[in-house]
């Protein structure tokens, strides 16, 4: 895997801005890797990647192997999945970028999403841009949006919100 470069990959830390020294970090989407490496370069302490698609948790495995990372292959597709991760890996800082999943996270239980003081969270279109915003705010979250349809490759409907007890 490449290493990590801030100076080319940047658009890391404007999706993701965080302190993550001493964290753990629950990245849901983890792709083949590479958010994992950021947050272990930004200070994490542990990583437990969630990845759906076969081709990238292979990547995922292959790619993480020796580092601090625990890769899950797991289809996000229900708030009981959430609360399953939630409940086995007590992270202190969720990222969900999965295309969907981030809609479950409205019928997660505030107790639930109480157990993460942070939630960076990319949501794919308006209705469920506003409804896990309001669910975050209900559940005592502050509520920031971060992104905006960008950087490139994002589309219109992107969103990235970071909630934060």
């Amino acid at each position: 895997m490449k290493p990590y470069d801030a100076a080319k990959d940047l658009p890391y830390d404007q999706q993701y801005p965080h302190n993550y020294e001493g964290k753990i970090v629950l990245d849901v989407g983890a792709d083949w890797g590479s958010t994992a490496e950021y947050f272990l370069s930004h200070g994490a302490l542990k990583v437990v990647a969630v990845e759906a698609n076969q081709a990238h948790y292979d990547d995922l495995v292959k790619n993480t192997a020796g580092m601090p990372v625990t890769p899950i292959q797991c289809n996000v597709s229900g708030h009981s999945d959430w609360e399953r991760l939630i409940d086995t890996h007590a992270p202190d800082v969720v990222k969900a970028d999965c295309e969907g999943c981030e809609a479950h996270l409205v019928d997660v239980p505030s107790d639930v999403l109480g157990k993460c003081s942070v939630w960076i969270v990319e949501t794919h279109n308006p209705s469920i841009y506003s409804a896990v915003t309001e669910k975050f705010r209900l559940a005592g979250f502050s509520v920031s949006t971060i992104c905006e349809g960008t950087p490139e490759g994002m589309g219109t409907n992107v969103r990235i919100i970071k909630c934060e007890k």
